[in-house]
C-alpha cells in the first residue's frame, strides 16, 4: 500500500511513498533509551 503525504507535513508534501519506506522510520535517540524507564533497547 502507498501513502500520499498530506499538506500538513513540511517535507515530501504530495509525494507517494511505500508503507515501508525508510524515510517514514524515526530512530529513538540513545540518550532517550537510556533515561526513559518505559523504553528498552528492544523497542
Amino acid at each position: 500500500m502507498n501513502i500520499v503525504r498530506g499538506s500538513n507535513h513540511l517535507i515530501f508534501v504530495g509525494e507517494v511513498m511505500s508503507y515501508d519506506d525508510n524515510r517514514l522510520s524515526y530512530e529513538i535517540p540513545q540518550l532517550e533509551i537510556q533515561n526513559n524507564p518505559f523504553i528498552s533497547s528492544e523497542n
